[in-house]
């Protein structure tokens, strides 16, 4: 059974020891890149424990989006046109992430110490130490990839 050990609920502040924005490096189990340092965030240490992260800490990833469109207009007549139109949205397609998992669950776990002795503690829900897959802190989902359209347009 999982216990909400902060007592708050989804929108619970985290404890932050570090600038999240800066050091970023590694990967997560899955092989995403992290978007933010994980390593500044540690786990409360009593009930009711309530964070110090301040607003606006963690941004989004960046982005980097080109878009093109070329035409081309025929006279046909005095007073009317048709124009011929292509877009490319995204055109060198890369990868625009547009949210992190910020999900930091923490609950109470039992733990075996080295000399035999069980006990309990903190830790996120999702943590790779208790043998399921964590991916706080890396992307998860993208905006859209290159979209191409074409038009015929006629001005009257």
């Amino acid at each position: 059974m999982i216990t909400d050990f902060t007592g708050g609920s989804v929108n619970a502040i985290p404890k932050v020891t570090c600038d999240p924005m800066k050091g970023v490096s590694g990967n997560d189990s899955a092989g995403m890149k992290y978007v933010i340092n994980v390593g500044c965030f540690t786990n409360p240490t009593r009930l009711g424990d309530i964070g110090n992260m301040p607003r606006n800490a963690v941004r989004m990833p960046s982005i980097f989006n080109n878009d093109l469109a070329v035409f081309k207009n025929f006279k046909v007549g005095e007073k009317r046109e048709v124009q011929l139109r292509w877009e490319i949205y995204n055109i060198f397609n890369r990868a625009n992430f547009k949210d992190i998992d910020g999900a930091m669950t923490f609950a109470l776990r039992a733990v075996t110490n080295a000399d035999g002795t069980t006990g309990a503690v903190i830790r996120q829900t999702r943590d790779t130490a208790f043998g399921s897959a964590t991916s706080f802190g890396t992307s998860i989902s993208a905006r859209s990839p290159r979209v191409m359209q074409g038009s015929i347009r006629i001005n009257f």
